[in-house]
């Protein structure tokens, strides 16, 4: 069995340069049983987004594919092994993916700490 998954990157801590590197985490936005087939580097509009804590029009904006995941999962559904493939994503315009973070840590404080 396969599976598709599309996580969207949530910044811990964003600093002001997107040159340097930031601790995430992410959240899964959608999950697919195909693979539609995405590139690194391809625009991708998000429309209608289902964001927990997000009021108000449907959660729209615009990301960018930054890598892809591969996972073996045995044994992960009723005795089923399951290939998951994963795109990261990144958004475009920070000050959108800050508004996310800062929902996603006021939902579940916990949310960001390291393990």
């Amino acid at each position: 069995m396969s599976e598709c998954h599309i996580e969207l990157v949530l910044p811990s801590d964003m600093p002001a340069s997107p040159d340097i590197p930031i601790d995430s985490n992410s959240i899964t936005i959608a999950k697919y049983d195909f693979n539609p087939n995405l590139q690194i580097g391809e625009q991708v509009d998000l429309v209608g987004v289902d964001i927990v804590g997000w009021e108000g029009n449907p959660f729209t904006a615009t990301a960018v594919v930054t890598k892809q995941k591969k996972q073996i999962c045995p044994k992960l559904r009723e005795g089923t092994d399951v290939f998951r493939l994963c795109y990261i994503l990144r958004m475009v315009k920070n000050d959108e993916a800050r508004v996310i973070a800062d929902l996603k840590k006021r939902i579940d404080p916990k949310y960001f700490q390291s393990s």
